[in-house]
C-alpha cells in the first residue's frame, strides 16, 4: 500500500511540474515539444523516413507534393522528406558533439 501513494505522488509531483511548466513558460514547453519531435525524428531517421536519403527516382525528378512524395522531389528525384528526416539526424550529431567538445574544454 505504502509503494502506491509513493508512485501516486510521484506521477502527481510530475504532473504537477508539466502544468507548471505550461503555464509559466508555454512558448518555452513548445520549443520543447519541438526539440523532442526533431529529437526522435533523428534517432529513429530509418523506420520514419519513407525513401532512403539518397534513393534516386529519375522519372519523378522535381516533382511536387504528392501521396507518394509528401514534400515532393528534387532534381535527381530524391525524396525531400526523407532527406530532411536524415538531416534532423546529421545535425543533431554535431550539435550534440559540438556542445560535448564545448563542455569538455570549458571543464578542463
Amino acid at each position: 500500500m505504502a509503494e502506491l501513494t509513493t508512485e501516486t505522488k510521484k506521477q502527481s509531483k510530475l504532473t504537477e511540474l508539466v502544468k507548471r511548466m505550461i503555464m509559466e513558460q508555454p512558448m518555452g514547453t513548445v520549443g520543447a515539444i519541438i526539440t523532442l519531435i526533431l529529437l526522435f525524428a533523428g534517432i529513429f531517421a530509418r523506420w520514419l523516413a519513407p525513401y532512403g536519403m539518397n534513393d534516386p527516382h529519375p522519372l519523378s525528378a522535381l516533382q511536387g507534393p504528392s501521396f507518394t512524395f509528401w514534400l515532393g522531389t528534387d532534381n535527381i528525384g530524391r525524396d525531400l522528406l526523407s532527406r530532411l528526416v536524415y538531416g534532423a539526424r546529421i545535425s543533431m550529431i554535431v550539435g550534440l558533439t559540438a556542445s560535448l567538445l564545448s563542455v569538455t574544454i570549458s571543464v578542463i
